[in-house]
């Protein structure tokens, strides 16, 4: 338990480091000396600072949807994505930039907002009345991939300028996430963080089946349906404003588990929130330096360092 405390102060030391980090790391390199002179203070506030709040609550966000849902379904490659929320999301944002020729940051992620909750409804109708969680899993998948059969079509009968708009929200990315989002994303997505660390009881019941859950008296049905919600929002929040973020809810509760070998969700929940952060902060740093002067899409990172990460840890555990 000791050696668990640590290892959770030095992945939060980490996070103190690394996100300075994202505020001097990019295609100008910024003097530590000159971090607060007025010389560089609109790049460092105004296209940083949203870049790298935006990766870093992203990431936590990611990260406890996608524990959420391996908890809830008993799947360790469950991921945030599986329940659709993604595509959803898409559809929206496609449909906005369809709507109008130039659409404002506002009205896109507006529209892709709309389109997830809406998915959302979906889910959760389907999580009231069906018995089985595998149901609800399947539905979900079934849901997206229609939804990504629809996005393709979209794109495949749209204008050349319009595809490649579609491909910049596709393929994922926070250097467009403005200032004044902030203080709306963070809220959401804090306020969700901290309202999971509440629920690790009933998450730990989860954990040990449903029969269990039941036995010690956890409403299975009623936490289902919070756990579901939690999960879809935090997904929703995410993808509205940045795209869809591949592996990250995937990649971040495996590395927890590896990291503290432990499946109390007291210790891996927090674990979880600041792993999740710290990597896709990471990623989306190295997305700025890896082709400079070029800045690609954090998401095509996070595909070619997560696979790996993913294919390694489930390699692992087959082989214990």
């Amino acid at each position: 338990m000791k050696k668990n405390k640590l290892k959770i102060v030095a992945i939060i030391i980490f996070s103190f480091i690394l996100l300075p980090l994202g505020l001097l790391i990019g295609n100008i390199n910024i003097p530590l000396k000159d971090f607060f002179t007025e010389k560089y203070s609109f790049i460092i506030w105004n296209i940083r600072f949203p870049r790298t709040v935006g990766s870093f609550l992203g990431g936590a966000a990611l990260s406890i949807s996608g524990l959420i849902l391996q908890i809830l379904f008993s799947n360790p490659l469950a991921g945030p994505f599986v329940l659709g929320i993604s595509s959803a999301s898409l559809v929206g944002a496609i449909l906005v930039i369809f709507i109008f020729t130039v659409p404002s940051f506002f009205t896109l992620s507006i529209f892709s907002i709309i389109f997830s909750f809406l998915m959302i409804l979906v889910v959760l109708f389907f999580a009231k009345r069906l018995q089985k969680k595998e149901s609800i899993l399947i539905i979900g998948i079934m849901i997206g991939y229609f939804l990504s059969a629809l996005i393709n079509i979209i794109i495949y009968f749209a204008p050349a300028k319009e595809v490649k708009d579609f491909h910049i929200w596709i393929l994922g990315s926070f250097a467009r996430l403005p200032i004044d989002v902030i203080p709306f994303y963070s809220l959401v997505i804090l306020s969700l963080l901290i309202f999971t660390l509440f629920l690790i009881k009933p998450l730990n019941a989860f954990q040990m089946g449903e029969v269990y859950a039941n036995v010690i008296g956890i409403d299975t049905s009623k936490y289902l349906y919070i756990f579901v919600l939690i999960s879809s929002i935090l997904t929703a929040i995410v993808t509205s404003f940045a795209g869809p973020i591949a592996f990250i809810g995937l990649a971040s509760p495996h590395i927890a588990r590896y990291i503290f070998d432990s499946v109390d969700n007291k210790i891996i929940v927090t674990a979880t929130i600041f792993i999740g952060g710290n990597l896709l902060l990471l990623c989306d740093i190295l997305s700025r330096i890896i082709l400079p002067p070029n800045d690609i899409p954090v998401g095509l990172v996070t595909s070619l360092l997560g696979a790996p990460i993913v294919v390694l840890l489930i390699w692992r555990n087959i082989n214990k």
